[in-house]
Formats: structure tokens, sequence, C-alpha cells
């Protein structure tokens, strides 16, 4: 008697971040030395030389990396000209990985701040083109809190 097929894959979720890249062992080396991530699989071209998508684990969290494929229509936002969503990464010590993130050659989207809503946060962009939000929470903050400064903050 066969074994019953789950229909998601251990350790996935429900859903999975796929981003696409210009150069994909550039990213996952970058990927693996700026946030840490762990390869968890890699898929081959028919050729058995070249990666064509990989898995990476990044905390507790599974992300796709696929190569960019102009004739299927998979593009990067390095050739769409922009991103058009982020990935938002919660870490214990932000101050450490947004420097170690521009030090392994990300761009700052926005400044690294204090947030009203309660987070250490800011913005990167990788050089593949993704958007990245960093975040520590650093208060916890009751609705009425949290109302009270977002009225605050988009009265100015």
């Amino acid at each position: 008697m066969r074994k019953k097929v789950s229909p998601i894959p251990k350790g996935y979720r429900t859903v999975t971040p796929v981003i696409v890249v210009k150069g994909i062992q550039d990213a996952i080396e970058f990927y693996q030395g700026c946030f840490g991530a762990e390869l968890s699989h890699k898929f081959l071209s028919p050729d058995e030389l070249t990666v064509v998508a990989a898995t990476l684990k990044i905390g507790n969290s599974l992300v796709r990396v696929m190569e960019e494929s102009l004739e299927n229509k998979i593009l990067s936002p390095l050739t769409l000209g922009g991103a058009a969503a982020s990935l938002h990464l919660y870490i214990d010590d932000i101050d450490t990985l947004w420097q170690q993130a521009l030090d392994c050659g990300a761009s700052p989207v926005t400044g690294l701040q204090d947030a009203y809503w309660g987070e250490r946060y800011g913005i990167i962009s990788d050089p593949f083109g993704h958007h990245w939000t960093l975040a520590s929470k650093i208060e916890n903050l009751s609705k009425d809190e949290l109302a009270a400064r977002t009225k605050e903050a988009f009265a100015g």
C-alpha cells in the first residue's frame, strides 16, 4: 500500500515566495552570506550543469529563487526596471544585519528607523533588484496607542 502524498511538501507553508534573479548562483551566494540562508534544494537544467532554481531556508522560512528566463517571460526586477513587491524579514539584531547587508552589496531604499508602529525598520534593495524590508519589534502597542501614533504620523 502506497503512503498518501501530502499536497504541500514537508517544511513548506501554504504561501512560499518565489523571486526571479539574473545570475542565480551569485544570488544564492549573496543570500547565504548576507542573510545566513541555507541551501535546501537546487534544481538543475537537463544538462545537469546549470542551476535554474533553488530553495533557500532563511530563519524558519523557505524562499524559492529562479533564474530569469526571457523565453518563458519569467523576468527579474533588473529586466523589469524595478521590484513589484518586497520580502519582509523579522530579525533579532536589525542594526547588525542592516550593516551586513550594505557590506554585502545591498543598497538602502529607506533609512533604518524606529517606526511609529513599534518596530525598528528599514528597506534595502539587493544586487538583484529585490526589496527586503528588515524589522525588529521594539515595542508592544495597544490598538489605541497604534491608532494614535498612526494619526499623528499622517497628520504632518
